[in-house]
């Protein structure tokens, strides 16, 4: 492909998340993201938990934190 260098890797991306509702609870959303640099062999990423409560209003529905 012309686009790339020889020897260039790229970056990877590696996602991961899994949701879960119990009963009676708002819905709770736990992920990580990971950016993996081929060419410097560095990565970085983070964290993330984010709950969706349909019982608030639309603009207090989703609250994110990442670590």
């Amino acid at each position: 492909d012309g686009e790339f260098k020889k020897g260039d890797k790229g970056t990877w991306v590696v996602r991961s998340e899994m949701i879960i509702q119990p009963k009676g609870k708002s819905l709770t959303s736990r992920g990580m993201i990971l950016y993996m640099n081929r060419n410097t062999r560095t990565t970085t990423g983070y964290f993330s938990i984010e709950e969706i409560d349909s019982r608030k209003s639309l603009d207090e529905r989703e609250t994110e934190k990442k670590y």
